[in-house]
């Protein structure tokens, strides 16, 4: 034993492969606990703990110090992502913001220039009229109030309502009165985290004017800022102007994604069916792209040069481009480190070891900044480089050399094979991450990337080729607009078409097995170079592929599921109720929001994932309110739907939400019935889904459609959840006059409003818990008081989890996890 563990010491320290293994299975594997198991400032301490403790310890060997210096590392790392944010200077803008918004007037420099951003959302999809907006980052040097001012310093990201003709410009000095926000904390499992990109980019606050007369430019931007700023950012602000003068607005928005790495100008809809169809990566510049777009300058070096240097060169300067113009994201500064050691080794004419390459690129960015080592996109491009890299290793006939002597349909149809087993390798490797940030696997994305990759190939090439003689003079470019818009409208069609197959979104959850996974992957990379150990490698790599299946196997997920699971999903001033019921089909109450029924309808879905669900097996529909609605007609659009049950009150063809919701349904072969009284739904024979009250018929009662709200009872193992929608008025008289044993769980009529939370609804519904529905709960002291003995949460907070299990056993949660979800 003593003479394997000195045999394994030098390869550890010699080999940076297996370094970055350990670094990133240990990285991977602890983010979950370093995400919410510490407090502000723990994670800090912890450090400091370890540095104190570690770095005394030189007598021990070689591979010892390989292990601490990976743990101080990987905790360095951890700080930098989680929690340097809240180590900030006196001065930091910040300090200033509050979740509700602090008034304020700022003045600062712009970093970029801003861009108006066009409103494309549907009239039906909100309460509120569409707006155009303004967006821009910028520079704080002072911040002034009534009463005094203020030295400052840090990023803000400015948002404007509205337009204005002459839009600040890189470098420019700028004043801007408005309100001063926190980042928002995700209220929903899976859904993007907004305020975990920013602070990755330096912004810790938000700054928002109602009005363009809310900005003032002071001066022009400085000469000295131009010439140090503007060499790139000027150029990505020219090739976006070129863009959205030469495409449509909608090729646009993809070329802008693909070429500078931004997406605010794709809209809802097309970002959703490229997430589901498993092509998201292709809007996410990554190094497949860069890799691309160096590929096509090392064959242009080839065919213009006879010295494989120059196209080498060729191959490292195309690249370089592209990192610049995508300002060295962390996944394209992997790549561009990868590519230029490619480069050298072939001019070098050195032997290369893809492994050893990827690793000694990990340790490079790891170094430049540690807190990649959590950063989503960063982990699943290596690990994405790495199943390349294995499967050109392992995988039969990749590197075969004799394929001249193939015909034209066997090299096609060989291509074809190995494009799709890369795919399938890579999707594989990727699925422990991507189940635990993203919620969702799609399957189709195998095929997909097989078949967009030689389109995105030559599209890349054309748009750069394009942008950059429309920038020399803009007729150079007009000879491939149309391939550059062909070539983006093929890949929107492939991402439609694979988005839109049934058995493409497999839900995925967050699983306890992430941990063992890569621990199991990073043991079997540190042991990968050795002779030795061929039994435990091949025992760690089963492991590993047995977890994976073990978690993500949507069958093997749902055995030995037999509680009700209830999600409120937080959604703003609207409503959304999930429930799962134990035999796995589910049921939607409501799903609607003031603000935006797009993203309500996208953290239902996510909601659904985490239950394991790809589809709804009914949608209960109280009353026609937008804020219970305007979310229905996109997830008609996004998973299968069987029945839509709806309230006999209130139909109108004037409607504009029930029209979509109708003609959405219609065309996907939806069931619509309207729901009477006392209607029974069955969808499991253990629970009992009951409408308490609603019309048999469109007159059958006066008033508003908040009167004349559907109220659902549901009871499970005892246990009676109460749905009353925004009941009110005479609706209210008529329930009482019905008898209810003690309700268990109420959702609070009308969003937890005073006048429809009565002490005589209090009496007669009796909750032991209550659930408000909100985006802000301003009335918790009204509702303290009329339900004294009840606990009282709200979805202002973070989605509320309801689970009961067979023996009646309920418990009630906050889905919140803090500053570092």
């Amino acid at each position: 034993m003593r003479e394997t563990s000195l045999e394994l010491s030098p390869v550890i320290c010699r080999t940076p492969a297996a370094w970055a293994a350990v670094l990133f299975s240990s990285g991977i594997a602890l983010e979950p606990i370093y995400a919410r198991a510490f407090p502000a400032g723990g994670l800090l301490l912890l450090l400091l703990v370890c540095v104190c403790c570690l770095i005394p310890l030189e007598r021990f060997s070689r591979f010892g110090k390989a292990w601490r210096i990976s743990l101080l590392l990987n905790l360095t790392g951890a700080v930098w992502q989680y929690q340097s944010w809240e180590i900030a200077p006196a001065q930091e803008i910040a300090r200033y913001a509050t979740e509700s918004g602090t008034p304020i007037r700022i003045e600062g420099r712009a970093l970029e220039d801003a861009r108006l951003l066009p409103a494309n959302r549907p009239a039906f999809a909100s309460a509120f009229p569409a707006e155009d907006r303004i967006r821009f980052e910028l520079e704080s040097t002072r911040v002034g109030f009534p009463d005094f001012q203020q030295e400052v310093c840090g990023k803000v990201r400015v948002t404007i309502r509205g337009q204005s003709h002459e839009l600040p410009r890189a470098g420019e000095l700028v004043i801007v009165t408005g309100e001063l926000r926190t980042l928002p904390q995700n209220r929903n499992p899976g859904t993007y985290d907004f305020s975990g990109e920013l602070r990755r980019e330096g912004i810790h606050s938000l700054l928002f004017c109602e009005h363009p007369d809310g900005l003032e430019r002071t001066t022009e931007a400085s000469q000295r800022f131009v010439v140090s700023f503007s060499g790139i950012a000027r150029v990505r602000s020219a090739i976006r102007e070129k863009f959205s003068r030469l495409l449509p607005a909608s090729s646009a928005a993809l070329a802008e994604a693909l070429i500078l790495g931004e997406r605010q100008g794709i809209d809802l809809e097309t970002m959703t069916s490229f997430r589901k169809s498993g092509l998201m990566h292709l809007l996410s510049i990554s190094g497949m792209h860069v890799a691309m777009i160096g590929a096509c300058g090392f064959l242009l070096g080839r065919l213009l040069f006879p010295s494989s240097r120059a196209a080498n060169l060729l191959m490292f300067l195309g690249m370089t481009v592209a990192c610049l113009l995508a300002e060295f994201r962390p996944p394209v500064f992997r790549a561009w480190i990868f590519g230029g050691l490619v480069c050298y080794g072939w001019s070098a004419y050195r032997p290369m070891n893809g492994m050893q390459i990827t690793g000694l690129a990990a340790l490079v960015c790891l170094i430049v900044n540690p807190g990649w080592l959590f950063n989503p996109g960063f982990q699943l491009s290596f690990l994405a480089i790495i199943a390349l890299v294995c499967g050109m290793r392992w995988l039969p006939g990749v590197t075969a050399e004799d394929e001249l002597s193939q015909g034209v349909l066997q090299q096609v149809t060989q291509f074809a094979l190995r494009s799709v087993a890369m795919s399938a390798l890579i999707t594989v490797a990727l699925l422990p991450v991507t189940a635990f940030h993203f919620h969702l696997i799609s399957v189709g994305g195998i095929l997909g990337t097989a078949c967009s990759a030689p389109l995105l190939m030559l599209t890349l090439p054309l748009l750069l080729l394009m942008s950059f003689l429309a920038l020399l003079w803009e007729p150079l470019s007009y000879p491939f607009i149309y391939p550059a818009h062909w070539g983006l409208n093929l890949l929107q069609l492939f991402a439609d078409w694979f988005s839109g197959t049934t058995w493409n979104w497999l839900p995925a959850q967050p699983h306890w097995s992430l941990s063992l996974i890569m621990i199991a992957l990073g043991l079997f990379f540190v042991l990968a170079h050795q002779k030795t150990f061929r039994r435990q490698k091949q025992l760690l790599i089963g492991l590993a592929t047995l977890l994976i299946l073990l978690a993500h196997h949507p069958v093997l997920r749902a055995w030995g599921t037999q509680n009700l699971e209830c999600r409120l999903v937080s959604v703003g001033h609207g409503n959304a109720f999930l429930v799962r019921c134990p035999n796995g089909r589910s049921i939607l109450f409501d799903a609607g929001s003031m603000e935006d029924g797009r993203i309500a309808a996208q953290s239902v879905r996510e909601h659904l994932s985490e239950l394991g669900c790809n589809r709804l097996d009914a949608i209960v529909i109280s009353h026609t309110d937008a804020d219970h609605l305007n979310a229905v007609p996109f997830l008609l659009d996004d998973i299968p739907v069987h029945t839509v049950f709806v309230n006999p009150i209130g139909l109108s063809p004037e409607h504009k939400g029930m029209k979509e919701t109708f003609e959405r349904g219609s065309k996907r072969g939806v069931s619509f019935r309207p729901l009477q009284q006392a209607d029974l739904l069955e969808l499991d024979s253990s629970v009992r889904i009951s409408a308490m009250q609603c019309a048999d018929f469109p007159d059958q009662f006066p008033g508003s459609d908040n009167e004349n709200s559907i109220v659902m009872l549901l009871e499970y193992a005892g246990r009676r959840l109460l749905i009353p929608g925004d009941l009110s008025g005479d609706g209210q008289q008529r329930l009482f006059r019905q008898t209810l044993p003690d309700c268990d769980l109420l959702l609070s009529p009308h969003h937890g409003s005073k006048k429809d939370n009565t002490q005589s609804f209090a009496e007669w519904s009796k909750p032991r818990f209550v659930l408000v529905s909100t985006g802000r709960l301003e009335t918790g002291e009204h509702l303290q008081q009329i339900y004294p003995q009840s606990t009282i949460l709200s979805t202002d907070a973070g989605a509320i989890r309801c689970r009961i299990t067979p023996q009646g056993e309920l418990n009630v949660s906050q889905w919140n996890p803090g500053q570092h979800a």
